[in-house]
């Protein structure tokens, strides 16, 4: 069965830019087959360490309760568009979930994030 998920996700970022908060929200399309799921996700959200909006798309894919994802980002601050790319590692109860993401952010000097955050999200529509 397919479905498509959406929700909101907060927490914490520590890098090479120093500490803050992050708030933003998700949008995926997963296939759910014997606890195996498999589909893309996206996001955006504003980083108060960066002082700046990120967003990222990519793969995902789980089974059962452990699921990872990662893929391409764009940081959008006052000084350029930055590619970078992250990777996600995911616990997930139902509607609930606790990650852990690491980001890189390669440009004038190399940078580094990793954030703790919660992520809730839910199905929106499935066929």
């Amino acid at each position: 069965r397919w479905y498509v998920m959406g929700g909101g996700s907060g927490g914490f970022t520590f890098g090479s830019l120093g500490p803050g908060g992050f708030v933003g929200g998700e949008l995926s399309i997963v296939r759910l087959k014997q606890k195996n799921w498999v589909g893309l996700y996206t996001d955006a959200l504003y980083d108060f360490a960066a002082a700046s909006p990120t967003l990222s798309l990519g793969p995902e894919l789980g089974r059962s309760f452990v699921g990872v994802d990662g893929g391409v980002s764009v940081r959008f601050d006052d000084e350029a568009t930055r590619l970078g790319a992250q990777a996600r590692l995911l616990l997930t109860a139902g509607i609930f979930s606790l990650y852990g993401r690491y980001g890189i952010w390669p440009g004038d000097s190399l940078e580094h994030t990793i954030q703790l955050g919660v992520l809730l999200k839910g199905p929106v529509f499935a066929w």
